[in-house]
């Protein structure tokens, strides 16, 4: 969840001075070069598989409390 909010500001931060100057976008590092930014998503490939991974990890979590249901019974 907070990894697509981070992309997002991280979209904003790199697209709209890009517009303001007519230019092309940077990436984040481009922009913040002393911030470690390799975790923040830049593309919609990166979002999908944040999404994936977050859906992911709900499931998981779900099928964890039913073994331990099963186990504790």
């Amino acid at each position: 969840m907070y990894l697509c909010i981070f992309g997002a500001a991280a979209h904003c931060i790199t697209a709209v001075p890009a517009a303001l100057q007519h230019r092309s976008a940077q990436t984040l590092a481009e922009v913040l070069p002393n911030l470690p930014s390799w975790w923040v998503p830049e593309h919609p490939v990166s979002f999908v598989v944040v999404i994936a991974f977050g859906l992911l990890g709900v499931f998981l979590s779900l099928k964890g409390k039913q073994v331990d249901r099963y186990l504790s019974a």
